[in-house]
């Protein structure tokens, strides 16, 4: 007797003690197969030295376990970002190069042979591309219409090929932007259904209705749905998650259309 009270007023009620020992243990059994780990078997405690090192077990390893449950958390949150940024850079890469003017082609066909020109000549010298491109500019005023248009033709077929890959990238960007979330899991779709029925069974008891609350009872009518309701959900949602998936997969495939070679 005597032992029991030194115990009592050594770590205060034993049933609490007794309690918190109980809930570790659970939530350590949990979270132990959550990340396929090992689950620890611990001896009941019989004394408040055992009972204090057990606490102080458990602690340490469900500490553990957080720190890995926020290593795996992190871990999936980079590789949803590279995915995502991939899917990105896919889409991006669809889009088409504006349309040059017809004296911009003009003097991408014949810089060179102008700058060499008036380097010879000593008209210039070798970084003074201002000059050069004032030179390219008269002789571009100077060209017959007929010569003007061969550089005209070129700019209609640029835009006629620029409209359509341009079409191309708009319908891939609506596409991605449309598969930007994943179909939602069988759970959250029936919580969706249940819910404002949970919040309206809350408010009626005038307590607050907090979203933790809302969760934790729909967690419970979910877990006591028999298991040919739980598939219907559960198959619908794998059904859109195949779907899913294969149209990501489709896009990530897809391939801009071949660009017109550059004019000489």
């Amino acid at each position: 007797m005597e032992n029991r009270l030194l115990m009592i007023r050594t770590l205060g009620s034993s049933k609490n003690i007794l309690s918190i020992t109980h809930q570790l243990r659970s939530f350590h059994t949990v979270m132990a197969k959550r990340f396929n780990t090992t689950s620890t078997t611990f001896t009941p405690a019989t004394t408040s030295s055992d009972i204090n090192e057990e606490v102080n077990l458990l602690r340490k390893s469900l500490q553990q376990l957080k720190v890995q449950k926020k290593q795996a958390v992190e871990s999936l949150k980079e590789e949803r970002r590279k995915a995502r940024e991939e899917e990105i850079k896919a889409v991006e890469d669809l889009r088409p190069k504006r349309v040059p003017s017809a004296f911009l082609i003009y003097t991408a066909t014949h810089f060179n042979e102008v700058k060499k020109e008036m380097l010879e000549k000593k008209m210039i010298t070798d970084q003074a591309f201002v000059e050069v491109n004032k030179e390219l500019y008269d002789r571009f005023s100077k060209l017959s219409e007929n010569e003007k248009n061969i550089y005209y033709s070129y700019i209609q077929e640029e835009k006629e090929r620029y409209t359509k890959q341009m079409e191309v990238y708009k319908q891939a960007k609506k596409k991605m932007n449309a598969l930007s979330g994943a179909p939602t899991t069988g759970f959250m779709r029936f919580y969706k259904e249940v819910c404002p029925d949970i919040k309206a069974e809350i408010q009626a008891m005038n307590q607050k209705c907090s979203a933790h609350d809302m969760a934790k009872l729909a967690s419970k009518r979910w877990k006591e749905l028999d298991e040919g309701t739980k598939l219907k959900y559960k198959e619908q949602y794998t059904k859109e998650m195949a779907e899913f998936k294969q149209q990501r997969d489709a896009l990530k495939t897809a391939t801009s259309p071949s660009t017109p070679n550059t004019a000489q």
